[in-house]
C-alpha cells in the first residue's frame, strides 16, 4: 500500500503546530503496526508546495518536527492535492504497481488562497477521476472545524466522500501527548478495540495501566451475568493482548456487539452498572495507591481481580505468562519510533 500525506503548513495553522506533529506521528506509528510493505509520502504545502518524502519505508519515517514542520505563508490547497495524486500514480505506473492500493490524506484547515494550477472545479474532477478507481481512497481530516458536518462540507467542497471526511481536533493530539508523561493510566473503556489501542500506547512508552473491564448479560430482563475485573498490566508481564484481547474477538466484537453494557441484543433497556463499576474503580484505587506507596509490601503483585456482581465477590487470580509471539509486546519500549 501506499500513503500519500498532504499536510496543509500555511499560517492558518500555526496555533496547531505542537498538535499536528503529535498526530502526524502517531498515524505513523499506527500505520507501523499492520503487516505488510507500506509506503509513506508527504506533501507539505503553504503557498508553495513541497514533497518532503517519497515512498518512504515506514521505518525510515522521522519525526515530523525533524523534517521543519513550521507553518506561515499563504494555502495552495488545491495544487498541493493535485500534484500529490498525480506524482503518485505516475511513479506507480512507472513501476509497474498501478494496481496497488493508494490511500490519499489531506489534513487542512480547507482555507484555500493561492493556488495557481488548479481550481476547485479542476481539483474536483480529478479527485472524482480518482475515487472511481477501486484501489484508490481519499480521507479528509479537517483540522480546527467547529463540527463533524461542518469537516464533512469542506471535504464534500473537494469532491471527498463524507464517510471519508472527519473533524481532527488537536485536542486529541494533545491528550496523547500528555498521557506520555502520565506514570500510571487507569482505563475503563466501553470496547475491546479502544482497551487494544490503550494498551499497545502504555506498552510502547512503558507506562503502567490498570484496566477496568465490566460485561452484564440478561434474559428477559433478568440478570444472568455480571462478570467484571480489575487487570494490572504493567510492561514486563503479560498485555491484554496476551490473554483476551486477540483477533477473533476484535473482529466478532465490530461485527456483532450490541451497543451499551448488555451483550443481550435484545433487552428493552441499559442496566444498572454504577455500584458494580464503583467497586472494580475502589480496588483500581488500590493498585495505584500500591505502586505508589507499596503499602502492600509486595503482597499484591502483578495480579488480576475478577468480581461477580451479583454474589459480591472479588477474587484475586493471577495474570497468564506472556505469549512469546504477542505483537504488542513485541512493541514494548518503542515509543513513538520503529
Amino acid at each position: 500500500m501506499h500513503v500519500a500525506f498532504v499536510l496543509d503548513r500555511s499560517g492558518s495553522m500555526s496555533h496547531l503546530t505542537d498538535a499536528v506533529i503529535s498526530g502526524v506521528d502517531e498515524f505513523v506509528s499506527e500505520l507501523r503496526r499492520d503487516p505488510g510493505d507500506t509506503r509513506f509520502s508527504l506533501t507539505a504545502f503553504d503557498t508553495r508546495v513541497e514533497h518532503v518524502h517519497i515512498a518512504v519505508p515506514l521505518a525510515e519515517v522521522p519525526s515530523l518536527a525533524e523534517t521543519g514542520y513550521e507553518p506561515g505563508g499563504m494555502t495552495a490547497l488545491f495544487d498541493a492535492v493535485a500534484h500529490t495524486v498525480l506524482a503518485t500514480d505516475e511513479r506507480l505506473r512507472g513501476q509497474g504497481r498501478e494496481a496497488e492500493k493508494v490511500m490519499v490524506v489531506v489534513m487542512t484547515d480547507g482555507l484555500e488562497n493561492s493556488s495557481t494550477d488548479y481550481t476547485a472545479r479542476t481539483l474536483n474532477e480529478l479527485i472524482q477521476a480518482y475515487d472511481g478507481r477501486p484501489n484508490w481512497t481519499f480521507v479528509y481530516l479537517g483540522a480546527g472545524h467547529a463540527s463533524l458536518a461542518e469537516a464533512q462540507a469542506a471535504g464534500a467542497d473537494l469532491a471527498f466522500e463524507r464517510g471519508n471526511a472527519m473533524r481532527w481536533q488537536a485536542e486529541e493530539a494533545g491528550l496523547l501527548m500528555a498521557l506520555k508523561e502520565a506514570n500510571v493510566v487507569v482505563t475503563a473503556l466501553d470496547t475491546f478495540r479502544a482497551r487494544e489501542m490503550v494498551d499497545r500506547f502504555c506498552r510502547r512508552h512503558l507506562i503502567p495501566q490498570i484496566d477496568i473491564g465490566m460485561v452484564i448479560k440478561t434474559k428477559k430482563e433478568r440478570l444472568t451475568l455480571a462478570s467484571g475485573q480489575v487487570i494490572a498490566s504493567i510492561p514486563g508481564f503479560a498485555c491484554l493482548r496476551c490473554w483476551f484481547l486477540d483477533d477473533a474477538t476484535l473482529n466478532e466484537e465490530a461485527r456483532e456487539r450490541p451497543p451499551g453494557y448488555d451483550r443481550n441484543p435484545g433487552a428493552p433497556g441499559d442496566p444498572q452498572v454504577v455500584s458494580m463499576n464503583g467497586t472494580l474503580a475502589s480496588e483500581a484505587c488500590n493498585c495505584v495507591l500500591d505502586m505508589v506507596t507499596a503499602f502492600s509490601g509486595g503482597r499484591r503483585g502483578v495480579k488480576v481481580w475478577r468480581y461477580d456482581g451479583r454474589t459480591g465477590v472479588l477474587e484475586q487470580g493471577e495474570l497468564p505468562s506472556r505469549r512469546a509471539d504477542c505483537d504488542a509486546c513485541a512493541e514494548e519500549a518503542l515509543g513513538d519510533g520503529h
